[in-house]
């Protein structure tokens, strides 16, 4: 093979021509090791390197199909295998995880959460979730136009749950 392997190229091609392109790509690279030992020409060892990184390009091009391929497979099912999900960090991806399920929250309330929660308060992680479960309740009532917030209801020992104005 004399041509340079272009990855955009590549794209177009089926699986099966890429695993035909790869094998043929690793076949040369043999060819040219045992070149380099018998003692061939400079053309043929310089040659080594372009068809490393073209078998690296093929390589690459088959991994991003397959992993777009099961993406569109685990698209809108409930869990995702490990190396598909979002990486981001550790601290990350477990922050929410055991203080509240999100899917039984208001949509906003994450982000109360990531307000209220400070890497140096002395809280424990319950007592920032009631927090900030407070926080917006007593901004729902603010918005229901009452006077009084939950919390203030709970206080003064009130029966009603909600006090108008």
């Amino acid at each position: 093979m004399t041509t340079k392997v272009r990855a955009h190229e590549l794209v177009t091609k089926s699986k099966a021509d890429l695993t035909k392109q790869l094998e043929e790509l690793k076949v040369e690279l043999v060819g040219l090791r045992v070149h380099k030992v018998v003692g061939g020409s400079s053309s043929k060892l310089t040659r080594i390197n372009t068809v490393r990184k073209a078998i690296a390009r093929v390589l690459t091009v088959i991994q991003s199909k397959t992993r777009e391929n099961l993406k569109q497979l685990y698209k809108g099912k409930k869990h995702l295998p490990l190396d598909l999900r979002a990486k981001k960090t550790r601290a990350i991806r477990r922050r929410l995880t055991k203080v509240c399920p999100t899917s039984s929250l208001p949509s906003n309330f994450s982000v109360h959460i990531e307000a209220v929660t400070d890497i140096k308060s002395p809280n424990p992680p319950t007592i920032l979730f009631l927090i900030a479960r407070e926080k917006l309740e007593d901004r729902e009532a603010e918005e229901a136009g009452h006077s009084l917030s939950q919390k203030e209801i709970r206080i003064e020992g009130l029966e009603t749950s909600t006090v108008s104005t």
